[in-house]
């Protein structure tokens, strides 16, 4: 029982501990043209805090809550655009969310929307002088 209960709290551990920069690969990753140019620490960033909201969803309806479960469970399945915006008179990188497709060369030319297909398909800001997210939204289904 001893042993069946460590290996629990060192599984447990591991999930927490993986976030959305590290199950999300770089080939995975486009950073797309936008009004400034990101540097490779302020993506960094931007991706972890994006996995940080996902696993302490504050604000979010209970419909969104349960999107971010399935969101969190197949994590390493996406991919990822970023385009970097000046909104307010702030950095703002978008982040862009989508499955991997064997084809991978229409997501890295160009913001791909969809607009249909739940928890795959999802979108979330990052304030790169705060730090914070916000803007979080999955699609929904038809």
């Amino acid at each position: 029982m001893k042993t069946i209960l460590i290996l629990l709290i060192v599984a447990t551990a591991s999930f927490a501990s993986a976030g959305l920069d590290s199950e999300i690969l770089p080939k995975n990753q486009v950073i797309l043209n936008g009004s400034w140019n990101p540097t490779v620490d302020e993506i960094s960033k931007a991706l972890k805090a994006a996995g940080k909201f996902l696993e302490n969803p504050k604000n979010e309806s209970e419909w969104q809550k349960k999107e971010i479960e399935k969101i969190l469970t197949n994590s390493s399945k996406y991919c990822v655009q970023f385009s970097c915006e000046i909104v307010d008179d702030k950095k703002i990188i978008r982040c862009n969310f989508l499955p991997v497709e064997k084809d991978s060369t229409p997501w890295k030319k160009g913001w791909i929307e969809v607009f249909d297909g739940g928890f795959w398909y999802w979108r979330i800001d990052y304030d790169v002088k705060s730090g914070q997210c916000m803007n979080f939204s999955s699609n929904g289904y038809a």
